[in-house]
């Protein structure tokens, strides 16, 4: 298979707090009869900033926390008149979710398929069954025994026995449980579970006994039994290793700290009031070294990725998915998944998720103080609100110790006295609007809180005054409200600079007919990790991150001397923006100024990587001053023919349209005229010439010329190992593509070579138990028993 590479750089920095609410949100929420109507949220923002008095905005600035400056904007009572929010909020109630006769209709299709034989579809039908049918109905249950009918015939005997339980967890027919009961046995004897198997027999003989079938009927499930019985006890018990396909991240190196409990020993923090908390080496650290291993405080699945992945731990769902018992917008791995979501947050969400996402990840913050809990959160109030002469370490408790706790979320940085005004405005009305969600659930009724065990007089003096400034009384707002409120705001303020993304390797086929795909990073979820946000930014990161379900892992990419700080890139990268747009970027959404050595260095500045060819020595020709270009080797003047740079985007534009038509044949020539054309203008690791090289090099493979396809992404390789380093990941993915294309070649062994370097790159940033290397590892078995069978 022939990939793109991968660009990394957003997939562990920060992101937005703004995304527009896309068509598809607005046509789900106007056309499904299951959701309340819905607007969008950010265009009634941009309406509320331009209609209002400039001196009532401005007015924001003047307020001290992010509590006076909710309830100062609250006090406008400004969402009152958006008129789709108060319909939204009225119907959201009465909405159909589940629907037992349409269940029954879409299994009934189902069954039709699954005579034809036609297994995928019929359990698609049997899924969507199982999602509109009511929660512990019988036809719920009459549709998971209909999927697990569909699994035992494709001899997905685990996924087969899942979907049993859950029938017989609901109001399983009496018509069917033997039935069920005896495919579960089936399944246990297939899975070599043997003692499980006879668990099952003795559940059926007890059922067949006391049911009230007919004696007919019992004869024949006696007689069955008897035979099954037979074949159980003639098996021979395999000798076999138990497998599973849980998803487990590692361990961090040298051990866990005892003071930043997710990060390893070899990692400690410092704070000064300059650079504030960071991390820094406390022993060598090594490439390859896992420094922190962390579980998200809270994380939101992006909408786009509902029907594809959990809605819990964000893990692909492969074969089957699993329902919430309210609603049918989201889809979990496990019955587990789902159990636990409602517990923690959905049971507040499951109504609201149309309207929520319309706010974008400011949802998060929503997620984030439901997570924590109404009495936590008061009780919180009490211990900490007042904490201003604290001499601790922000973020650290009384024992000195970073925890994987709320303390640690609520003390990220808000940069509330850098933001603009409008921004803060805006973020203010969404913090109002997710509080109505809460006080519409009915979140501050719950029964622990009426019970009393937190007093509604304990009020810190913060919060007192500025209600006493707004004056609440005239908002009906308790206490309790306005200060989740200004937690709301909080959130949804540190978001901005301390949201990470989670990102999951996505393919995408040029041709469904062709094994050529494209793969990237794609964001699936936002989540907040407070261990991994105590490092400060360098435009050249010294870590790698990557993801286990939910799970972050933070791997040292570079060696790292003790007392030196360990760096991550909050986005922009010195090879993927140059000085000028790394500043900015950073200025704007960080509110700082990067004096990393990339930035502070010339030579950093000049990237070669943009370059032209100096045909004097076959050098870099960089842009000097008054738009000259000078070789960096030779330092002579070049000369650039704009005609034929205009000519190369112009050609390559074409071809990579062509080649998304896959119009294969004329991409290639187009491609071909193109770099024969560029090899003479632009320098050898010019970004655009690899761009090039790397689209004839597909065009090969898809046609099936594959030895020809090797030789171009050879020459793409060099390129991206100068770029990006001999063991970047960009690098690993560039060897797994030829590795790839070496395999249709039938070059073995060259591919084993290529496959053992790129599973060293892949345990470098990754490690072992990740899903990349385990596969490249059991490709590179494969290759070495096909040499050695050559051989």
């Amino acid at each position: 298979m022939l990939t793109r590479r991968i660009d990394k750089w957003k997939s562990f920095g920060t992101v937005r707090v703004w995304p527009v609410c896309d068509e598809k949100d607005r046509h789900l929420a106007s056309t499904c009869k299951m959701a309340a109507p819905i607007g969008n949220f950010q265009t009634e923002l941009q309406k509320k900033t331009e209609t209002l008095p400039v001196n009532v905005i401005d007015s924001i600035n003047n307020s001290l926390t992010e509590y006076e400056v909710f309830q100062s904007v609250t006090g406008l009572s400004l969402l009152e008149d958006i008129e789709w929010i108060t319909t939204f909020f009225d119907k959201c109630n009465s909405v159909s979710r589940k629907s037992n006769t349409e269940a029954c209709n879409l299994r009934n299709e189902g069954n039709k398929l699954f005579q034809k034989q036609l297994y995928q579809k019929a359990m698609d039908k049997y899924t969507e069954a199982i999602f509109l049918a009511e929660t512990g109905s019988a036809q719920v249950a009459l549709a998971y025994g209909n999927r697990s009918a569909v699994l035992y015939r494709t001899k997905l005997f685990k996924e087969c026995v899942k979907d049993i339980d859950e029938a017989l967890k609901c109001s399983c027919p009496s018509n069917i449980y033997y039935k069920v009961l005896m495919r579960k046995a089936n399944c246990k004897l297939q899975l070599n579970q043997l003692d499980e198997a006879r668990t099952c027999v003795d559940e059926i003989r007890k059922f067949t006994s006391n049911s009230d079938i007919t004696m007919e009927q019992t004869t024949k499930n006696l007689q069955e039994i008897e035979i099954f019985e037979k074949s159980l006890n003639n098996v021979v018990t395999k000798d076999c290793t138990s497998q599973t396909d849980e998803i487990t991240p590692p361990t961090v190196s040298y051990s866990y700290s005892n003071t930043i409990l997710q990060a390893s020993s070899a990692v400690c923090h410092q704070y000064n009031t300059e650079k504030g908390r960071f991390l820094v080496a406390c022993k060598k650290i090594k490439p390859g070294d896992t420094l922190i291993v962390e579980k998200p405080f809270a994380a939101v699945l992006l909408p786009e990725h509902y029907d594809t992945h959990c809605h819990h731990c964000f893990v692909k769902v492969k074969v089957t998915s699993f329902p919430c018992r309210q609603c049918i917008k989201v889809r979990y791995c496990s019955m587990e998944c789902s159990t636990e979501s409602w517990e923690k947050y959905h049971y507040i969400e499951c109504k609201y998720l149309t309207l929520l996402h319309s706010v974008g990840i400011a949802h998060l913050s929503l997620r984030i103080v439901i997570t924590a809990g109404l009495n936590y959160l008061l009780d919180f109030r009490k211990k900490h609100e007042n904490d201003i002469q604290n001499k601790q370490v922000p973020g650290f408790d009384e024992n000195g110790q970073y925890c994987h706790n709320y303390l640690t979320v609520y003390k990220l940085m808000t940069h509330i006295q850098n933001m603009d005004t409008k921004d803060l405005f805006q973020y203010t009305l969404t913090a109002q609007l997710l509080l109505k969600v809460l006080q519409h659930a009915d979140w501050f009724n719950e029964e622990s809180f009426k019970t009393g065990s937190v007093q509604v007089s304990q009020i810190d003096s913060v919060t007192l005054r500025a209600e006493e400034n707004a004056g609440l009384k005239s908002c009906n707002m308790t206490s309790e409200e306005t200060y989740i409120g200004g937690l709301l705001l909080r959130h949804i303020l540190q978001l901005v600079c301390n949201a990470h993304a989670i990102t999951d390797l996505q393919c995408c086929d040029i041709e469904k007919s062709s094994n050529v795909e494209d793969k990237k990073q794609v964001r699936i979820a936002t989540a907040i990790y407070p261990t991994a946000s105590l490092m400060n930014h360098s435009c050249d990161p010294t870590i790698i991150s990557s993801f286990y379900k939910d799970t972050l892992v933070v791997r040292a990419t570079k060696h790292v001397d003790v007392d030196d700080e360990i760096f991550n890139c909050y986005g922009p990268h010195y090879i993927r923006m140059n000085y000028k747009e790394r500043q900015q970027c950073l200025k704007e959404q960080y509110f700082f100024t990067c004096t990393c050595k990339s930035c502070m260095s010339s030579e950093k500045e000049e990237n070669i990587f943009n370059s032209y060819l100096c045909k004097t020595c076959m050098g870099p020709a960089v842009e000097g001053d008054k738009d000259v270009y000078i070789c960096k080797t030779c330092k002579k003047t070049v000369n650039i023919d704009d005609n034929l740079v205009q000519q190369i985007d112009s050609l390559f534009q074409h071809g990579y349209y062509l080649l998304n038509q896959n119009k294969l044949k004329d991409a290639r020539s187009t491609m071909l005229e193109c770099y024969n054309i560029a090899k003479n203008v632009l320098y050898k690791h010019n970004k655009q010439l690899s761009e090039i090289t790397d689209c004839i090099a597909r065009c090969y493979a898809m046609l099936g010329e594959f030895s020809t396809a090797a030789d171009y992404v050879r020459k793409s390789l060099d390129t991206i190992e100068v770029m990006y380093g001999a063991n970047s990941v960009e690098v690993g993915n560039e060897l797994q593509k030829l590795s790839e294309i070496l395999i249709s070649a039938q070059q073995w062994q060259e591919a084993l070579k290529v496959t053992d370097r790129a599973c060293v790159i892949f345990e470098l940033n990754y490690g072992k138990s990740h899903d990349i290397f385990k596969d490249l590892s059991s490709a590179r078995k494969e290759l070495t028993d096909v040499v050695k069978a050559l051989c």
